[in-house]
């Protein structure tokens, strides 16, 4: 899904991004592109994450006008959950979209126990 922010100036690739099974104890990758179509540079400046199992890479990051980047962050995928779903909020210093807002779900495939 892409999300066009206001005024159309930075377009979020899957928002809200959907990570197939997971094996838990492991560590999902989940990925946004972010494309700026404004006529000026845009500069991702922080993060913060609903859970401290989620790491976000490559910030501060800066899109130069008219350029596609991709965010990544690592969750650690806990032992004995179904599924989790979290949110990432990025701050820019772009006045109109001050706070992008992300989300992820992660599908949780148990080990097996033996008896």
């Amino acid at each position: 899904m892409t999300t066009f922010l206001p005024g159309e100036r930075l377009v979020v690739e899957a928002s809200n991004a959907p990570i197939g099974r997971v094996q838990a104890g492991s560590e999902a990758i989940v990925r946004y592109r972010l494309s700026n179509r404004s006529g000026r540079q845009i500069k991702l400046v922080g993060a913060t994450t609903s859970c401290s199992c989620t790491m976000v890479e490559n910030l501060p990051m800066i899109l130069a006008a008219s350029m596609t980047k991709e965010l990544t962050a690592k969750v650690d995928v806990p032992e004995g959950k179904a599924d989790i779903t979290g949110s990432i909020q990025i701050y820019t210093d772009e006045p109109s979209i001050p706070v992008i807002n992300l989300t992820y779900t992660i599908r949780i495939a148990q080990t097996a126990t033996s008896h």
